[in-house]
């Protein structure tokens, strides 16, 4: 078995670039011609869809069609073809041309794997961790320790090539890590509490020489506070990013309603890599952040939630929003933007 996980990463990484977003409402993207996504979230479905982007044509996707279990949802693409998607406490690897899927990575049986990016600068994969309660409640974080629930917590899980130094991500002051992508340099962006962050993850060496139950660290900083917050009673319209994701030299990202509806917005920012100057002043912070802000460029308003992804190279974004006519027909837009030059087109998605 070790070899054939050992094999399974070698394919992938020497083969393979791959972006991925959230799991919950992850888009498979190749940069060119093809999307795979999950059925909108208000129709509550586990149908999942396979997009011609020429066309405009989409079809149910079908995991058995290409040698996958059942519940198989692909999050990232290779070059060479490899799907990759976690399934219960398993990193899944499956080559659709020899309709094989073999398991990469499986971490404890109580640790469920959720959201997952790759790094294609050195083939590492970072993997939300999740916890069922008692009453069938997910929530993002896993005890570092089998069978003790009340130890530290870590919401992210990092699989190096080399499967056996995988382990916990030590993540300081930052309890929950959302949205989270690499940049083809191998930034990692997210968001956290509504604004948006970026980093590395690196060795935890501040170990004693016993066994480190959180051999990773996340070492991040703030880039963009982006979150809108506020107080007053009613209706919360308090909006931040949800979702982040790198092309070109812009990140863009899908921002929304934080504890109300999904009502939300599209926009881009200038991507900057973490400042990594832990002496700098308020001042300082102030000037790059304003920077930063100043370079927003609004794309569009959305009443549900959309699929947002960027294709391995950074090149091209992509998303995809519901739509409803004022006949009431629901439809599904999507838009692939080039970003060398901004240009962009749009096409209706619609099913056979």
């Amino acid at each position: 078995m070790k070899a054939v996980i050992r094999l399974a990463l070698c394919a992938i990484t020497t083969a393979a670039t791959i972006s991925a977003v959230a799991a919950d409402r992850g888009v498979l993207f190749n940069g060119a011609n093809r999307a795979i996504f999950p059925d909108m979230p208000y129709n509550q479905s586990d149908r999942m869809y396979d997009a011609d982007l020429e066309t405009g044509r989409i079809t149910e996707f079908n995991p058995h069609a290409i040698g996958a279990p059942a519940g198989f949802r692909p999050q990232a693409i290779s070059k060479s073809g490899f799907l990759l998607a976690t399934s219960g406490s398993q990193l899944l690897a499956c080559d659709p041309e020899k309709k094989k899927t073999v398991t990469v990575y499986k971490a404890r049986p109580d640790v469920l794997l959720g959201d997952l990016a790759y790094n294609t600068t050195d083939g590492a994969v970072l993997i939300e961790c999740l916890e069922k309660d008692k009453n069938g409640r997910i929530t993002q974080g896993a005890p570092i320790e089998k069978g003790k629930p009340e130890s530290s917590l870590s919401p992210l899980l990092y699989v190096p090539q080399d499967t056996d130094k995988a382990g916990f991500v030590f993540c300081r002051r930052v309890p929950s890590v959302d949205g989270f992508a690499f940049a083809p340099d191998g930034t990692l962006y997210f968001s956290h509490r509504g604004d948006v962050w970026a980093g590395t993850i690196e060795s935890n060496d501040f170990g004693d020489g016993e066994r480190n139950p959180m051999p990773w660290v996340l070492a991040a900083e703030r880039v963009a506070p982006v979150a809108i917050l506020e107080t007053y009673v009613g209706t919360p319209y308090a909006t931040g990013a949800d979702e982040v994701t790198a092309g070109g030299d812009r990140l863009y990202i899908h921002s929304r309603r934080m504890g109300g509806s999904g009502m939300g917005d599209l926009y881009s920012i200038h991507r900057k890599p973490a400042n990594g100057d832990q002496t700098q002043d308020v001042a300082s912070y102030a000037r790059a952040a304003a920077e930063t802000l100043g370079s927003l460029t609004y794309i569009q308003e959305y009443t549900k939630p959309p699929y947002l992804a960027t294709s391995p190279d950074g090149r091209n974004v992509f998303w995809v929003v519901s739509r409803t006519s004022d006949s009431g027909e629901k439809s599904m837009e999507a838009t692939i933007v080039n970003t060398a030059d901004e240009s962009s087109r749009t096409l209706i998605l619609r099913r056979d």
